[in-house]
């Protein structure tokens, strides 16, 4: 596959979060193995499913998986609430416990030259998504990170 401009990369991903399937209760992380053609056509395949996101992402469990697709694609779902910087009685609650949680489903889409990308998508208002294109931070980042290098490095 030759190497996305910027531009192509978010066009992708936006194209790849409408394709997915919007189920805001999968009971496990799934990935995808996705492959581009000449026209910029998306196909993929289920290449993998966990009920921990991060063992799916171990590259011990996974990078055999990848090989023959420049292109995969996490989905996961999980409760969101509103971060106050104030102390209150919710500070400590657990997202699933706040009384003004909500179901998101975040799909993040990286290729094996280091683009990364993701929607988070909320369950009751799913027209609204929030893109992300790189500037993610945090655990999943970093294992998404260490998962694209350790798959290149596989491939030398």
């Amino acid at each position: 596959m030759e190497t996305l401009t910027q531009e192509e990369f978010e066009q992708v991903v936006q194209t790849i979060s409408k394709e997915m399937p919007a189920d805001y209760d999968m009971g496990k992380a799934v990935m995808y193995g996705v492959k581009l053609d000449e026209n910029k056509q998306i196909t993929f395949d289920q290449i993998s499913e966990n009920g921990d996101v991060y063992e799916m992402l171990n590259p011990f469990n996974t990078i055999w998986k990848m090989k023959g697709y420049n292109f995969f694609t996490i989905v996961t779902c999980g409760w969101a609430a509103p971060i106050n910087e104030e102390e209150n009685e919710y500070s400590d609650l657990p997202p699933s416990q706040h009384p003004a949680r909500r179901r998101v489903m975040l799909t993040v889409n990286a290729t094996t030259d280091n683009k990364v990308g993701s929607c988070i998508s909320f369950k009751d208002d799913q027209e609204n998504a929030v893109f992300d294109y790189g500037n993610a931070r945090g655990d999943l980042a970093d294992a998404i990170l260490e998962l694209i290098s350790c798959y290149n490095e596989e491939q030398q």
